[in-house]
């Protein structure tokens, strides 16, 4: 059976015989001493062990190995003794032998080094070496014993699983990739969007999003997080989606729209799923919102300002038998919509306000400096996820702006002079 030393090894001389004058040793009943019996019966756990075991003296010379030592390196015991233990290893590791020696030297015990060994015939052994002193009764270290254990199979145990988990992750990876993949553009819109898998698990999540073409030049945006990672968060989303863009696609209002996916989600075991729903219309310079437990929608102006929607917002999909409000805004001509999901601002030891200020201080600053939507994107990201620390959960970001078109552009001009007093219509929010 394997074995883990306790710790330094002390010798000593054993208790003495019973002699004249001196107070008798305990015998056990077949006449032995008690630490005779308890030295038989550590000969036997040592020679037993399935762990190689080889003590060896200051200089490195080997005095002892058990029978699991013979096995692992195929030399007998008759051949290992008295050679010095840089026998057993590849000529390109002697200085590692050298530095473990300098170690126990200093009195250091080397706990599960992973290295290499070299059989008689040549074979290289990938193994665990644990190395203790032997200290004498002054302390002074006299030598030391390792326990060596063979770790061939283990190691290829854990590439079989790390490559069946790439396989995995690989399956996964190609599914959510067809899920998320990017809409089609439609016209007179334009359109950036991020999305980085968790790094953990299999790197599948529940993140989506979609872009639903209404007609009359009318746009519908969704956005979605199923809670929970993994591939049953994955079917979860792909359900959503495709139910969210046929209601979408029915004429469904946004609020119509996020009690039916309530209705859908509530017959789901334990899955509870943030969503928003946009409707866009340009031509009227409005939108129309539904939220249920999502993030703040962010609207930059095409002056630079970053302001966020007050859409009100219930609770998660999923809860069931509560109503979903949807508000009527203002459209600017030439704006943006920002649109993310939690990973890209709940991260460990963060404000999530202080988040969404980083995030709205980011934006606006992009803006200021360019209205490539890709670019702005990618700064997002720079800015919000700067490392390549791994992420817990998906990260999803979607930006969408009316295109530059020259009628866009003269529509902004003429919704300018309408909130300036000089003519136009001004929208003003209504909640149903």
């Amino acid at each position: 059976m394997p074995i883990d030393s306790p710790g330094d090894v002390s010798i000593g001389r054993l208790p003495r015989r019973e002699r004249p004058g001196s107070q008798a040793a305990p015998r056990s009943p077949g006449g032995r001493t008690v630490a005779e019996d308890r030295t038989s019966e550590l000969a036997l756990l040592v020679e037993t062990c399935q762990d190689a075991i080889i003590t060896r003296t200051a200089q490195g010379i080997i005095t002892f190995c058990n029978a699991a030592a013979e096995r692992l390196y195929g030399y007998t015991a008759q051949e290992m003794i008295g050679r010095h233990v840089s026998m057993l290893t590849p000529p390109e590791r002697r200085d590692e032998v050298a530095g473990l020696q300098h170690r126990i030297d200093r009195g250091q015990r080397i706990k599960h080094l992973e290295t290499v060994r070299t059989a008689s015939d040549g074979r290289l052994l990938n193994v665990d070496e644990s190395v203790w002193p032997i200290r004498n009764r002054a302390g002074t270290i006299t030598g030391a014993y390792s326990i060596v254990r063979d770790v061939a199979d283990r190691m290829r145990e854990d590439a079989l699983r790390a490559g069946l988990h790439q396989d995995q992750r690989h399956i996964a990876l190609t599914l959510q990739n067809a899920l998320m993949r990017t809409p089609s553009a439609i016209p007179g819109t334009r359109v950036a969007s991020r999305y980085l898998p968790s790094t953990r698990g299999h790197g599948v999540g529940g993140d989506w999003f979609d872009l639903v073409p209404l007609g009359a030049g009318r746009v519908g945006v969704i956005i979605g997080d199923v809670m929970g990672r993994g591939l049953d968060a994955a079917v979860v989303m792909g359900q959503l989606r495709s139910a969210a863009r046929a209601l979408a696609l029915a004429g469904l209002e946004p609020s119509e729209l996020m009690r039916a996916l309530d209705a859908f989600t509530t017959g789901l075991p334990e899955q509870l799923v943030t969503c928003a729903y946009l409707r866009l219309d340009p031509a009227r310079g409005e939108l129309t919102a539904c939220s249920a437990g999502h993030l703040p929608i962010l609207l930059v102006t095409p002056d630079g300002r970053v302001d966020t929607l007050p859409v009100p917002v219930s609770v998660p999909l999923g809860v069931g038998q509560i109503a979903h409000h949807q508000v009527l805004l203002p459209l600017p001509t030439c704006s943006t919509l920002a649109l993310y999901t939690d990973g890209l601002i709940e991260t460990p030891r963060t404000d999530l306000d202080d988040r969404l200020l980083h995030l709205t201080d980011t934006l606006r600053t992009a803006f200021a400096t360019t209205r490539e939507l890709e670019h702005v994107a990618d700064r997002v990201l720079q800015a919000l996820l700067p490392d390549a620390a791994p992420y817990a959960d998906d990260v999803t970001l979607l930006l969408i702006s009316q295109a530059d078109t020259p009628a866009a552009k003269a529509d902004q001009r003429l919704s300018h002079r309408g909130r300036s007093g000089r003519g136009g219509r001004a929208t003003t929010p209504r909640i149903s």
